[in-house]
């Protein structure tokens, strides 16, 4: 989950003609976003199923880490052309990967950045990128949270099944639909995860 108020202001500084950033699966959709851009960009991005053509995304999905933006032909296709239009010509591409739930931030600027101001956006992004992981992580049900807790805390799955009074196979289960609410293909980045949002240390009820 990423929200307003999880945006620092220097980041918001930096992308002078605005930023998006995503994460989640990408390829299947299911994905939480902010954008700052201007809200006739994000209408007419949106209305036109942009994302599937949008090279900054390609660009994200294809590689990780800080790179500048694909050049954008404005004659190329009606996409290339509205960004030209919105002066959306310029900027950097951050993709970071966490257990396969993926984030991709679109920065864009009116000038080229300062090697200092690219360091500094990708350890912000990938700021982001955990917290709203933990963020979606503080969601589980207490019965979930004791799960994780457990594992976290040493316990074997044979050991956790006795306490829950139900099959092994139902607590792979479990810790499979965990890890799909995350939206992670690890249960230890879930444990990762969980101690970033404290709760590794929750309690057992």
């Amino acid at each position: 989950m990423i929200q307003k108020d999880m945006i620092p202001d220097k980041l918001l500084d930096v992308a002078s003609r605005g930023m998006a950033i995503g994460a989640g699966d990408f390829l299947g959709g299911n994905l939480d976003v902010f954008s700052s851009y201007a809200p006739e960009w994000q209408a007419e991005y949106f209305s036109n199923n942009w994302m599937a053509v949008d090279p900054v995304i390609s660009t994200g999905i294809r590689n990780t880490g800080l790179l500048d933006w694909p050049e954008l032909n404005p004659r190329k296709n009606s996409f290339t052309g509205a960004a030209h239009d919105f002066g959306l010509t310029q900027g950097v591409v951050v993709s970071q990967d966490i257990g396969g739930n993926r984030c991709i931030a679109g920065i864009a600027c009116d000038e080229p950045l300062s090697d200092a101001k690219r360091k500094m956006i990708e350890r912000e992004v990938r700021t982001l990128h955990l917290d709203s992981l933990a963020l979606r992580a503080e969601q589980f049900s207490d019965a979930q949270k004791d799960l994780i807790y457990l594992f976290a805390n040493g316990y074997r799955g044979k050991n956790v099944a006795e306490i829950f009074e139900v099959s092994e196979d139902a607590i792979k289960q479990r810790k499979l639909h965990i890890q799909r609410h995350l939206g992670v293909n690890s249960f230890m980045v879930v444990v990762n995860i969980c101690a970033r949002a404290g709760i590794t240390f929750h309690p057992i009820s």
